[in-house]
């Protein structure tokens, strides 16, 4: 399922919420409307799924959004919570794991123009016609865990580590603290207190539960 994490609880990625009953003119916004991440932890909240205004790991540009919003249209407030609180596997979440179905991988195209799985580069084994996949950054990449890993499998968008910590930070977003030091984006709302005043921490997306 397209997830996310909120308060170590994996959540699916969805875009709006429509009320107990499906009724797409439920929303207050129009349907041409721009979905942001704004809107999305918006959406939540007027479920009473979540609580706070910050959801770590939401980018206004995920390519996942707008089928996600199509599965929210469908959806109803009881079904968000079923499959958010209780891990229920309902026509909600079997939508989203379609949408993640339908996402291609990133792929690693060769020289020539063919395209082979991200995967398979760096392992060992010459895949593009002219092995360029095997070109690979020497070194390796410590997993959180300790397990090491060739360094060119690192943001090659497949999750290596045991945890995918090896996809982590691949965007280039920093978080900047009060102090002006700057973080890892996925350093923003995961638990730990990582800015001196402890900035990356407040307001964070909780889900509500009972």
């Amino acid at each position: 399922m397209l997830t996310w994490i909120i308060s170590g609880i994996s959540v699916a990625l969805v875009v709006a919420c429509s009320g107990d009953e499906p009724d797409d003119s439920a929303s207050d916004e129009p349907d041409d409307a721009e979905t942001t991440c704004s809107s999305f932890v918006q959406s939540l909240s007027d479920c009473g799924v979540i609580t706070g205004a910050r959801l770590a790991g939401c980018e206004d540009d995920a390519p996942a959004l707008p089928c996600a919003a199509a599965c929210v249209a469908n959806a109803g407030c009881e079904q968000l919570e079923a499959t958010y609180c209780y891990g229920v596997f309902n026509s909600f979440a079997s939508c989203l794991d379609d949408c993640q179905a339908g996402m291609l991988s990133p792929g690693f195209v060769c020289s020539d123009g063919s395209r082979i799985p991200a995967g398979w580069r760096c392992d060992g084994a010459s895949d593009c016609p002219n092995g360029e996949d095997e070109d690979c950054p020497e070194g390796t990449f410590t997993c959180d865990g300790g397990l090491s890993i060739p360094a060119g499998w690192q943001c090659d968008g497949v999750g290596d580590c045991p945890d995918g910590d090896d996809e982590l930070d691949c965007s280039g977003r920093t978080l900047t603290c009060d102090d002006g030091s700057s973080l890892p984006a996925s350093k923003e709302c995961d638990g730990a207190l990582d800015c001196a005043g402890g900035e990356d921490e407040l307001d964070c997306v909780k889900l509500t539960c009972p």
